[in-house]
C-alpha cells in the first residue's frame, strides 16, 4: 500500500496589487513627443499579484497578503486573483487610498517602461501579516518584493523565517535600502541591475561576472542567489555550485511580467518538491513562455501550457 502524497505547503505572497494600463508604441516617446499607440489594455498587475498568479496557475496553493482600494479596480483585481486560484482572504480594502496603478509602454521590440503609483500598496503594514497564517504555512515559502514599505517587507521576512518558512525576496524594483533585508533572506532573485545595486558592483553585471556578484551577495545572507539575465537565462549560485541556465529562444511580444513569472514559477516548483536547479530551469522556461504573450498576468502559463511549451522547445 502506497503512502498518500503529502499536501503541498503554500506559497505566501506578501506583495503589491496594481492595475496595469498598457499601450504599445513604435518606440518610447522622447520628452515633448506625442506618439500614436495601439493595443491599449487594462490588465491586472503588481509584482506581488503577478507572482501569486504565476504560482497558482502552476498548481501551488497560494495565499496573498496585500491591499487594494475600495474602488472598481480593487474589486476586479481581487476577482481575477481568486479566479486564478489565489486565496484572497487576507487582502485588505483601504477606503482612503486608490488601488495601485502602473502605466506601461511597450515598444516594437517588446521592451517596456513602467511608472507606478503605489496607492493602497503603501498602506500595507506589519499588522496585516497574520501570525496564524504564517504558522499554518510552516514548511512553505514566503515570497516578497519591494513594492510595499520596506519595514513591512522586513517584518514579513523575519516573521516568516521564524515561523519555519523559506524566505524568497525578489529585489525589485531596485533600491539600495534593500541591502538591509538580505540577512532575512534564504533565496534572492534579482536581475542584472538589481543584483549590481545590492552587491555595490562597480561595473555592469553580465553572465561572465555574475558568479562573482552572486558570491558577494551570498556573503550578505542568502544561501541561494539567482541572477536573471533576460534572454540569456539565469545564473543560480548556491554554497556548492554555480550554474548558467540558458533560456529557450522565443518570438518576444512583451517582456512585462517575465521576471514575476520566473519568481512565481520558481516558488511553485519549490513547494512542489523540486530541487533549486530544477525549479530554476522550469522558471526560466515559464518566463520565456510569458514573453510570447501581450500583457503581464495574461502571459502566465498553466501547468498544461508550460508542459506543452517544454515539449515543443525540447527542454521538457
Amino acid at each position: 500500500m502506497t503512502s498518500p502524497t503529502p499536501p503541498l505547503r503554500p506559497v505566501v505572497v506578501l506583495g503589491s496589487i496594481n492595475t496595469d494600463l498598457v499601450v504599445r508604441a513604435p518606440h518610447f516617446p522622447r520628452p515633448g513627443e506625442t506618439l500614436h499607440g495601439s493595443d491599449f489594455a487594462v490588465i491586472g498587475g503588481g509584482k506581488g499579484a503577478n507572482q501569486a498568479t504565476a504560482a497558482a496557475r502552476l498548481g501551488a496553493p497560494v495565499q496573498f497578503i496585500g491591499a487594494v482600494g475600495a474602488d472598481d479596480f480593487g474589486t476586479r483585481r481581487i476577482e481575477e486573483m481568486a479566479a486564478a486560484g489565489v486565496d484572497v482572504a487576507a487582502i485588505a480594502r483601504v477606503a482612503d487610498s486608490p488601488t495601485g496603478v502602473a502605466f506601461i509602454t511597450v515598444n516594437a521590440h517588446g521592451e517596456n517602461t513602467i511608472i507606478v503609483a503605489a496607492g493602497a500598496n503603501w498602506r500595507v503594514t506589519e499588522q496585516d501579516i497574520s501570525g496564524t497564517m504564517l504558522a499554518m504555512a510552516a514548511g512553505g515559502v514566503l515570497v516578497a518584493q519591494l513594492e510595499l514599505p520596506l519595514e513591512t517587507v522586513a517584518a514579513g521576512l523575519a516573521r516568516a523565517r521564524a515561523a519555519g518558512l523559506t524566505t524568497l525576496l525578489n529585489a525589485a524594483p531596485s533600491t539600495a535600502a534593500a541591502r538591509n533585508l538580505l540577512h532575512h533572506v534564504d533565496i534572492l532573485v534579482a536581475n542584472e541591475v538589481e543584483a549590481g545595486d545590492l552587491a555595490e558592483w562597480a561595473s555592469t553585471v553580465t553572465k561572465e561576472n555574475a558568479v562573482d556578484v552572486s558570491a558577494r551577495l551570498r556573503a550578505r545572507g542568502p544561501h541561494t542567489v539567482i541572477v536573471t539575465l533576460g534572454a540569456a537565462g539565469a545564473i543560480v549560485a548556491t554554497g556548492t555550485r554555480t550554474i548558467l541556465i540558458p533560456a529557450p529562444r522565443v518570438p518576444v511580444v512583451d517582456t512585462t511580467g517575465a521576471g514575476d513569472c520566473f519568481t512565481g514559477a520558481f516558488a511553485a516548483a519549490i513547494v512542489g518538491g523540486a530541487e533549486i536547479d530544477a525549479a530554476a530551469r522550469r522558471a526560466v522556461s515559464a518566463a520565456s513562455y510569458s514573453t510570447t504573450i501581450f500583457g503581464a498576468t495574461t502571459g502566465m502559463p498553466t501547468t498544461e501550457q508550460l508542459d506543452a511549451f517544454l515539449r515543443a522547445s525540447g527542454t521538457g
